[in-house]
Order: structure tokens, then sequence, then C-alpha cells
């Protein structure tokens, strides 16, 4: 039997059009952040999945497993997704913590007080002028004990990869990992 996606649990937002008069990033962070402050979002939304133009489905049925990611049972999370799983500029002595982060093409729980919540302390303390996911990140990273209080809230998940820079094959994903539906920034050949 196939999950039916309810309109008032679940939004899915494509980000295609940024307003020319800002940057890219503050456009795509000011973006994010108003999806989170609104009111006519979260009222009406549990979860929203943010898909830039570079996320592309890889498998049929993704909706159904995407409703399955939001109301499984580890549904009480903020922020479900991927960190860069890419080989490009990656070995055992790359230590750059950006990697690290939850790409941003992740499902939010939107409808989380605390969630909205802490949105609200990154946002003041980060600002917008880098990318939201990287501040989120960072944010936590920063404050180890506020990280501590919050870390089972943020969740790695095979549903969407993010191969960043790498440029992964579509065939050989559709493949080996079954359980992916969605990737980040794959070049078609």
């Amino acid at each position: 039997m196939k999950t039916q996606i309810n309109p008032l649990q679940v939004i899915i937002s494509y980000l295609i059009h940024i307003n020319s008069l800002i940057s890219l990033i503050e456009g795509v962070v000011l973006t994010f952040h108003s999806l989170n402050e609104r009111p006519e979002i979260y009222k009406y939304y549990e979860y929203f999945m943010l898909m830039e133009p570079d996320v592309h489905p890889i498998r049929a049925n993704w909706l159904d497993q995407f409703v399955r990611e939001c109301f499984g049972e580890l549904h009480n999370y903020w922020m479900k997704g991927s960190m860069y799983v890419g080989p490009k500029f990656v070995d055992e002595s790359t230590s750059a913590p950006w990697l690290y982060h939850i790409n941003g093409n992740s499902i939010f729980h939107v409808a989380d007080w605390e969630w909205r919540s802490f949105l609200g302390e990154v946002k003041r303390v980060m600002g917008v002028g880098n990318p939201y996911d990287v501040s989120i990140y960072e944010y936590r990273r920063n404050r180890f004990k506020r990280n501590q209080q919050i870390i089972h809230k943020f969740i790695y998940t095979p549903f969407i990869l993010n191969y960043g820079v790498s440029g992964k094959l579509t065939c050989s994903l559709f493949f080996f990992f079954v359980i992916v539906f969605l990737t980040n920034r794959i070049f078609f050949e």
C-alpha cells in the first residue's frame, strides 16, 4: 500500500529563482529562514524538504519514501540529510570541518517550535552571510554544551546523498545503494 501525501503535513520547496537584488547565498539563507518563520507554513505543515535545482531523484516512488522519512520511527528530529560523501578533495588528511555539516538539501521539522527557536539563535549569532546549513553546523560545533543537548535532533540519512562536486555516477548509486532516492549535484553523462 502506498503512502498518501497529506498536503497539510508535507511541503516540498524548490528554490529555483533567487531575487537578483541580493547575493545568491543571502537569498537562499533568507528564503530558508522565512520558510521556518512564517506561521502559514509551520502551523499547517509538519515537515518540508528544501530541494535546490541540483537535487535529482534517482529512484521511483521517492515521494513515498520521503513521507516514510518524515513520519518513521525516528520522526522527532529537526534536520535529516547527508554530509558530503563524494571522493573529490577528500582523503584521510582532509580536516575541513565543513565536510561534516548536513547539507541544506534536507528534511526539516518546521512544526517543532524548539527547532524554530534554535534557528532563531543561529540567525542572531551567525547572521545571513554564510550558507544556512554551514551556519547551523558551525554554531553547533562552536558551542559544545549546547550541541550536547541537541545533537540527537540532527540525523544523517542515506535517503539523499550529497556528492557535491564529485559527480558520482547515477548508475553506480542505483545499483549499489538501494536506499538512496535523491542525490545532490549529479552530473549526467
